[in-house]
């Protein structure tokens, strides 16, 4: 299974790439909808990444998703939107339903 990268930034974009993960930029939010939904039909890719402020921009798709189960979408930060402080505790709760304090 692939994953596949989708942000609003060409600098992380070139970042992922370095590390072997593809990645698509999205100027606006009409490109970023048709590449996830487009991506998430796609049986080769097991994981979407987004950043904060992309995820933000298409919430009630990646929701949408997140339900049917697969492929696993995560989120990591960008340049723009920064995460909250406990973002990694909230995302593990959030994901796998465990509670860490």
């Amino acid at each position: 299974m692939k994953s596949l990268l989708l942000t609003d930034s060409r600098d992380i974009v070139t970042g992922l790439r370095l590390a072997g993960i593809m990645g698509i930029y999205c100027k606006d939010k009409n490109i970023l909808k048709e590449q996830f939904l487009k991506a998430s039909q796609d049986k080769d890719i097991g994981i979407i990444i987004l950043t904060a402020g992309s995820q933000r921009e298409i919430s009630k798709e990646v929701l949408q998703v997140k339900k049917e189960g697969m492929p696993l979408i995560v989120t990591i930060p960008d340049f723009k939107n920064d995460l909250e402080e406990d973002f990694i505790i909230k995302y593990i709760r959030n994901s796998i339903g465990i509670k860490i304090s």
